[in-house]
């Protein structure tokens, strides 16, 4: 049996099939963020249907470089005179790397 209520603004809400929307909608998340081994696995196996280096890889890694170092300069340059240097260079820094480091690991399995 579902109970059916009417909201403020006149719609009819159905709280069985709102319940069941969020139930899948929980799922799907879920799914999306559990961690698959095999799928990372496989991801770094070498494919001979694809080139192991074509020409445009050199103008990407130029592109993926000039990007990050931008980033990570202005970062620096525009936190630095408010933050200090110990903060700056000694946790901000360090976490940028991090994060750019798996980026570029996230990219080469999405590749």
């Amino acid at each position: 049996m579902s109970a059916i209520s009417t909201g403020r603004n006149g719609l009819v809400i159905n709280h069985k099939s709102f319940v069941n929307h969020c139930q899948n909608v929980k799922n799907k998340i879920k799914q999306l963020l559990t961690f698959h081994p095999k799928e990372w696995i496989g991801a770094f196996r070498p494919n001979s249907k694809y080139p192991f280096f074509v020409r445009g890889d050199i103008d990407g890694f130029v592109a993926l470089f000039i990007g990050n170092l931008s980033t990570l300069l202005a970062v620096i340059l525009s936190l630095q005179p408010i933050l200090g240097d110990n903060i700056v260079y000694g946790k901000i820094l360090p976490g940028t790397g991090l994060a750019m480091l798996w980026g570029n690991f996230y990219y080469v399995y999405m590749a």
